[in-house]
């Protein structure tokens, strides 16, 4: 029974990961803006960010062409210059709809009122959640009603202040939004869910699965295509480096991932017959060598019954105390201690949390990643998770994984090094008493310097 259900998470697993690493939409055509130099249109476009965040943010802008003039550029904060595609981002850069005015003047001044009301909106920049550069591309999609979308990735897109509302791209729905949470409806974008500018959701048209991964979807999509390569890679290669760059301050890596598991023995897990949750996991170590440890890792999703009723999951936790040893470009051993809950709405009773986790990552080369990691933990004000029938009685609950990731580690100039890449992970963990088995798949970076 137990080889079953892992071969089953596995295999549940690898085809995620064959979606990931495939590029998540079929197909993905090639962009072809050159071939309408002869027409006058408005294209609305975006890149990948440098590593080690490529994999999980855009940068967005707006390119007006018509021909026989030089082409108008909406952008902020960016770099462009030389042709349609060129940024400072590299990498993927997506051409998300290209817009065929009846008045070419009227749509440029509409987009040039834009562009100041939203500056004079948003003076300030902000990272993440915004107002950021994808911030001021939407404002000026809806306020001269362009009807392209921007994918799940540009972050900031959705940011409507501290709390806001107003209709969807292509005016077909509504979304409200906070800082925290929000949500999107649209006959066209189907239904979205906001957390922390982690979307997740189903699409409607092209059809397909939003995720906070580029290229924001799982599925079918129309946007086209250009990969370039990324200016940390041009320069890495083109230069000859007389030195490797001094580690000055510790290093830090996050996962951002979907994860899947199920219990050996659903009784003893209050009927919970298995989860699926999305989740941020963020480790960091301050020191050149022995550092101080420190981390955060939550999750929020949904769990089923074997009487097929449904119930919220969730986890949160903090690393606030640990130690840790760095080597090799972005490896390292650390111990972490921290305090948290999790839990299952009416299904699995909420504890309060002291774990305390060992973690082992290091480059097997420069395209492959992998990682160890075990957590004990001690749970209050919550009997029925107390008392393990595995680990009794040293520990309430444990825990034990490992990961692979694929992907390249780069060397930053002589600042340090970043790694980003896909990966795949499996994990057994107990709780009340029973072993679950889990599978996992996302995106990993990480960054020494």
């Amino acid at each position: 029974m137990r080889a079953r259900l892992l071969r089953e998470s596995v295999r549940r697993g690898l085809i995620a990961f064959a979606l990931v690493v495939t590029g998540c939409v079929v197909p993905q055509p090639k962009a072809s803006l050159e071939a309408r130099k002869d027409e006058a249109y408005v294209a609305v476009l975006s890149g990948e960010m440098p590593p080690p965040i490529d994999q999980v943010a855009r940068h967005a802008w707006i390119v007006v062409h018509v021909p026989g003039e030089h082409d108008r550029r909406f952008e902020y904060g960016g770099s462009g210059g030389g042709g349609p595609y060129e940024d400072f981002t590299g990498g993927d850069v997506m051409v998300h709809g290209v817009v065929h005015p009846k008045d070419m003047r009227a749509m440029t001044a509409c987009l040039e009122r834009a562009s100041e009301e939203a500056r004079k909106r948003h003076p300030g920049y902000f990272p993440i959640p915004g107002p950021n550069s994808n911030t001021y591309v939407d404002i000026l999609i809806r306020e001269c009603a362009l009807g392209v979308e921007l994918p799940a990735t540009a972050i900031g897109r959705d940011y409507r202040g501290i709390i806001g509302a107003s209709g969807t791209e292509t005016r077909t729905g509504v979304q409200f939004e906070s800082v925290l949470f929000g949500i999107r409806l649209g006959l066209v974008e189907g239904i979205e869910f906001h957390f922390l500018s982690f979307v997740f959701g189903l699409h409607v048209w092209p059809p397909g699965i939003t995720v906070p991964i580029n290229p924001g979807r799982i599925g079918f999509a129309t946007d086209q295509h250009v990969h370039r390569e990324h200016e940390v890679d041009r320069e890495e290669r083109m230069r000859d480096w007389d030195h490797e760059p001094e580690k000055k301050y510790g290093l830090a890596n996050a996962w951002l991932s979907l994860n899947a598991a199920r219990p050996i023995d659903p009784a003893q897990a209050g009927t919970l017959a298995g989860l699926g949750t999305l989740g941020f996991t963020g480790r960091g170590l301050y020191g050149k060598t022995a550092a101080y440890g420190f981390g955060i890792d939550f999750a929020l999703g949904a769990g089923v019954a074997t009487n097929d009723s449904a119930s919220f999951v969730y986890s949160a936790h903090i690393f606030p105390a640990g130690v840790g040893v760095t080597f090799g470009p972005t490896g390292y051993f650390g111990v972490f201690a921290g305090i948290g809950t999790s839990g299952a709405t009416a299904l699995i009773e909420p504890a309060v949390e002291i774990p305390i986790e060992a973690r082992l990552e290091f480059d097997a080369s420069r395209w492959a990643r992998v990682g160890f990691r075990g957590v004990a933990q001690w749970n209050a004000l919550a009997t029925e998770r107390q008392h393990s029938r595995i680990a009794n009685p040293a520990f309430d609950e444990i825990t034990f994984g490992a990961f692979a990731r694929f992907g390249k580690t780069r060397r930053y100039r002589d600042y340090g090094y970043v790694g980003s890449g896909y990966f795949i992970g499996v994990e057994r963990r107990e709780i009340m008493g029973t072993a679950w088995i889990g599978a996992s798949f996302g995106v990993e970076t990480d960054a020494s310097v």
